[in-house]
Protein backbone atom coordinates (compact mmCIF):
# COMPACT_ATOMS: atom_id res chain seq x y z
CA UNK A 1 0.00 0.00 0.00
CA UNK A 2 1.16 3.83 -1.01
CA UNK A 3 0.94 6.77 0.91
CA UNK A 4 -2.41 7.46 -1.09
CA UNK A 5 -3.88 3.99 -1.72
CA UNK A 6 -6.80 3.37 0.96
CA UNK A 7 -6.43 0.32 2.67
CA UNK A 8 -7.26 -3.18 1.05
CA UNK A 9 -9.63 -3.89 3.20
CA UNK A 10 -12.13 -1.12 1.92
CA UNK A 11 -11.42 -2.26 -1.43
CA UNK A 12 -13.80 -4.96 -2.92
CA UNK A 13 -13.49 -4.87 -6.86
CA UNK A 14 -15.45 -6.89 -9.40
CA UNK A 15 -12.16 -8.14 -10.99
CA UNK A 16 -12.84 -8.87 -14.91
CA UNK A 17 -12.67 -12.48 -15.75
CA UNK A 18 -9.28 -13.09 -17.39
CA UNK A 19 -10.95 -13.79 -20.78
CA UNK A 20 -12.16 -10.54 -20.67
CA UNK A 21 -8.76 -8.93 -19.65
CA UNK A 22 -7.73 -10.73 -23.13
CA UNK A 23 -10.67 -9.21 -24.91
CA UNK A 24 -10.06 -5.79 -24.02
CA UNK A 25 -6.06 -6.42 -24.86
CA UNK A 26 -4.49 -5.57 -28.01
CA UNK A 27 -1.88 -7.04 -29.43
CA UNK A 28 1.12 -5.47 -28.90
CA UNK A 29 3.62 -7.19 -31.24
CA UNK A 30 6.59 -9.66 -30.63
CA UNK A 31 4.30 -12.27 -29.15
CA UNK A 32 2.72 -9.24 -26.48
CA UNK A 33 -0.53 -8.17 -25.04
CA UNK A 34 -1.18 -4.13 -23.98
CA UNK A 35 -3.97 -4.17 -21.62
CA UNK A 36 -4.91 -0.03 -20.62
CA UNK A 37 -5.74 -0.12 -16.65
CA UNK A 38 -7.88 2.78 -15.40
CA UNK A 39 -6.31 3.46 -11.63
CA UNK A 40 -7.98 6.39 -9.94
CA UNK A 41 -6.03 6.55 -6.88
CA UNK A 42 -2.87 7.17 -8.50
CA UNK A 43 -1.81 10.69 -6.97
CA UNK A 44 1.78 11.24 -6.61
CA UNK A 45 5.36 9.78 -7.42
CA UNK A 46 4.89 7.52 -4.60
CA UNK A 47 1.90 5.55 -6.65
CA UNK A 48 3.79 5.66 -9.57
CA UNK A 49 6.51 4.00 -7.91
CA UNK A 50 4.82 1.55 -6.56
CA UNK A 51 2.98 0.31 -8.81
CA UNK A 52 5.67 -0.13 -11.58
CA UNK A 53 8.35 -1.54 -9.64
CA UNK A 54 5.28 -4.42 -8.21
CA UNK A 55 4.10 -4.91 -11.81
CA UNK A 56 7.47 -4.50 -13.27
CA UNK A 57 8.99 -7.65 -11.35
CA UNK A 58 6.22 -9.82 -12.27
CA UNK A 59 6.76 -13.12 -14.25
CA UNK A 60 5.08 -12.49 -17.62
CA UNK A 61 5.25 -8.70 -17.52
CA UNK A 62 7.99 -7.04 -19.65
CA UNK A 63 6.67 -3.51 -19.18
CA UNK A 64 4.44 -1.27 -16.68
CA UNK A 65 4.09 2.44 -16.99
CA UNK A 66 1.80 5.15 -15.45
CA UNK A 67 0.53 7.60 -16.26
CA UNK A 68 -0.34 10.14 -13.74
CA UNK A 69 -2.67 12.94 -15.55
CA UNK A 70 -4.36 10.32 -17.05
CA UNK A 71 -4.02 7.68 -13.72
CA UNK A 72 -3.87 5.26 -16.28
CA UNK A 73 -1.38 2.46 -16.71
CA UNK A 74 -0.46 0.43 -19.64
CA UNK A 75 0.73 -2.89 -18.82
CA UNK A 76 2.46 -5.62 -21.76
CA UNK A 77 2.47 -9.06 -20.84
CA UNK A 78 3.46 -12.15 -22.71
CA UNK A 79 0.54 -13.35 -25.13
CA UNK A 80 -0.13 -16.60 -23.18
CA UNK A 81 -3.37 -18.85 -22.41
CA UNK A 82 -4.51 -16.18 -19.24
CA UNK A 83 -2.88 -13.20 -18.58
CA UNK A 84 -0.79 -12.59 -15.28
CA UNK A 85 -3.10 -11.21 -12.59
CA UNK A 86 -2.05 -7.54 -12.85
CA UNK A 87 -5.39 -6.47 -11.42
CA UNK A 88 -4.94 -8.80 -8.32
CA UNK A 89 -1.69 -7.33 -7.60
CA UNK A 90 -2.68 -3.40 -7.97
CA UNK A 91 -5.57 -4.45 -5.17
CA UNK A 92 -3.51 -6.35 -2.98
CA UNK A 93 -1.15 -2.54 -3.23
CA UNK A 94 -4.62 -0.92 -2.10
CA UNK A 95 -5.41 0.38 -5.77
CA UNK A 96 -9.17 0.10 -7.00
CA UNK A 97 -8.24 -0.62 -11.28
CA UNK A 98 -10.67 -1.78 -13.99
CA UNK A 99 -10.40 -1.74 -17.39
CA UNK A 100 -9.49 1.50 -19.31
CA UNK A 101 -12.58 2.08 -21.75
CA UNK A 102 -11.29 2.44 -25.40
CA UNK A 103 -13.95 5.55 -26.18
CA UNK A 104 -12.62 7.31 -23.24
CA UNK A 105 -9.10 6.98 -24.29
CA UNK A 106 -10.04 8.04 -27.82
CA UNK A 107 -12.00 10.68 -26.41
CA UNK A 108 -8.95 11.48 -24.24
CA UNK A 109 -6.45 11.18 -27.75
CA UNK A 110 -8.87 13.95 -29.45
CA UNK A 111 -9.27 16.35 -26.58
CA UNK A 112 -5.45 16.58 -26.34
CA UNK A 113 -4.15 16.83 -30.16
CA UNK A 114 -6.97 19.73 -30.05
CA UNK A 115 -5.57 21.39 -26.80
CA UNK A 116 -2.36 21.02 -28.75
CA UNK A 117 -3.44 22.53 -32.07
CA UNK A 118 -4.20 25.67 -29.74
CA UNK A 119 -1.29 25.69 -28.58
CA UNK A 120 0.50 25.78 -31.77
CA UNK A 121 -1.92 28.78 -33.04
CA UNK A 122 -2.21 30.66 -30.03
CA UNK A 123 1.64 30.67 -28.38
CA UNK A 124 2.77 32.81 -31.15
CA UNK A 125 -0.51 35.24 -30.79
CA UNK A 126 0.50 35.14 -27.21
CA UNK A 127 4.47 35.35 -27.68
CA UNK A 128 4.49 38.41 -29.65
CA UNK A 129 1.74 40.41 -28.30
CA UNK A 130 3.94 39.72 -24.50
CA UNK A 131 6.65 41.15 -26.37
CA UNK A 132 4.77 44.57 -28.01
CA UNK A 133 3.51 45.18 -24.41
CA UNK A 134 7.79 44.82 -23.48
CA UNK A 135 8.69 47.36 -25.84
CA UNK A 136 6.94 50.88 -25.50
CA UNK A 137 6.99 53.51 -27.38
CA UNK A 138 8.98 56.18 -27.22
CA UNK A 139 7.36 59.95 -26.25
CA UNK A 140 8.73 62.50 -24.68
CA UNK A 141 7.50 65.25 -22.34
CA UNK A 142 8.11 69.04 -22.96
CA UNK A 143 7.42 71.61 -20.23
CA UNK A 144 5.83 74.98 -21.16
Amino acid sequence: MSCCAPSVDSITPALPAAEEVQLASRDAGNGERQTELSVPGIYCGACIRTIESALGTMPGISHARVNLSTRRVTVRWTAGETPPPFLEALGRLGYAAHLADPVARDEDTARSELIRASERLLLPLITCSSRSSIRSPSFSITRK
